[in-house]
């Protein structure tokens, strides 16, 4: 991060003038890791449509160093039908210029498999999308947000923009394919890609208060607990096993009849709905 309260001001440069991702020699056991991102017409996949996927693969060895990166490849979708304003909002590319054209679902599926990661920067919004076209796919994914502790190293938001900026570098923050770019660099020169990808790796704990009384509500909701329809309790995401205590204890001591219950969530099943 180059923000820095000593100086009298900084240097900010367009990312076509800082220096290319330092490369690592390739090896065999390099992960396969695709950096994905989106446009879409809703912030809804239920009720809208996906008509931009963007692809960037990247190799990356044990140290979280990359030793390979091609070349972004978009894919576009013609919807079709005519957008209304609010559709468009998010759009970063002419309809006109690409009217006809289809995403071959069949390839993005069998790149996806062919990968060891899928990376975009808000996992929770984009794989909904995704196999709401190719299905469930077992293929792992990561998230350059949720699974680092941005915070905690200085930077005031998650915001890929401003994560960028606070690096020493723009980008057009309107372009969905620009903004892989901007992510490898973002993940290369805060050497944040090693525990990224250590974190996608690692199971969810989630701690249920199974059997919580009806009028605990407003209470869990106050420690950030969720409702989980599905099973009907309240839940909480933790980041460890002693974090789990703690809660344990907590649901113990203010919840009458709580019956605490901790569950390890498969890293495949993260971020699908």
């Amino acid at each position: 991060m180059i923000i820095d309260n000593e100086k009298d001001f900084i240097e900010i440069k367009n990312i076509s003038k800082i220096p290319t991702l330092k490369m690592s020699k390739l090896c065999d056991d390099d992960l396969k890791v695709i950096f994905c991102s989106i446009a879409t017409t809703s912030l809804n996949s239920s009720n809208g449509d996906l008509l931009r996927v963007n692809l960037k693969l990247c190799y990356i060895n044990k140290s979280g160093d990359f030793s390979k990166s091609r070349k972004t490849v978009s894919f576009f979708q013609d919807p079709c039908r005519k957008l209304s304003e609010d559709e468009q909002r998010f759009l970063d590319f002419s309809l006109v210029e690409k009217s006809g054209s289809k995403i071959d679902w069949d390839l993005i599926s069998r790149l996806f498999e062919g990968a060891d990661l899928v990376v975009s920067h808000n996992s929770s919004f984009v794989k909904p999308w995704i196999e709401k076209h190719i299905g469930t796919t077992s293929t792992l994914w990561g998230c350059s947000m949720e699974h680092i502790d941005w915070n905690t190293t200085g930077f005031p938001s998650r915001s890929l923009s401003v994560l960028s900026v606070f690096t020493g570098f723009f980008y057009d923050f309107k372009d969905s394919a620009a903004a892989l770019e901007a992510l490898t660099h973002v993940l290369d020169i805060n050497r944040k890609t090693s525990s990224m990808i250590t974190r996608a790796h690692t199971p969810d704990l989630q701690i249920f208060a199974a059997n919580s009384p009806r009028g605990s509500n407003n209470l869990l909701k106050e420690r950030r607990y969720r409702w989980n329809p599905d099973i009907g309790s309240w839940w909480l995401s933790i980041e460890n096993r002693e974090q789990g205590q703690v809660e344990e204890a907590w649901l113990l001591e203010n919840l009458q009849g709580v019956e605490p219950q901790i569950f390890e969530i498969d890293p495949k099943y993260r971020f699908s709905k």
